[in-house]
């Protein structure tokens, strides 16, 4: 199953994954707490995860154009409630374990 991760780093990490969660939700089936959270996308899955300052997003799909599509869907979204602070951030691809 192809996936990607990314880290993104700020002080609001735990805030960005219950903003995220709780949006995706309405729409989509999505879970969280207060340090992890996993959204089921009709194309794939993501898990994003706090850890201190950062939030790890990973992104599970059957096939690349899946995983294409949930990514620039997750990138979309945090660009959208970080309008206030930049938060760069690059896709990287998971290696099968």
């Amino acid at each position: 199953m192809p996936s990607m991760t990314t880290m993104i780093e700020s002080e609001h990490a735990p805030r960005y994954l219950q903003t995220l969660c709780r949006h995706f939700g309405r729409k989509v089936e999505a879970s969280w707490d207060e340090q992890t959270g996993r959204v089921h996308f009709p194309a794939g899955v993501c898990d994003m995860q706090v850890q201190g300052t950062q939030l790890r997003v990973t992104c599970h799909a059957d096939d690349e154009e899946n995983l294409t599509l949930v990514t620039e869907t997750v990138s979309s979204h945090i660009e959208m409630f970080a309008r206030r602070e930049a938060l760069p951030h690059q896709w990287q691809c998971v290696a099968d374990a």
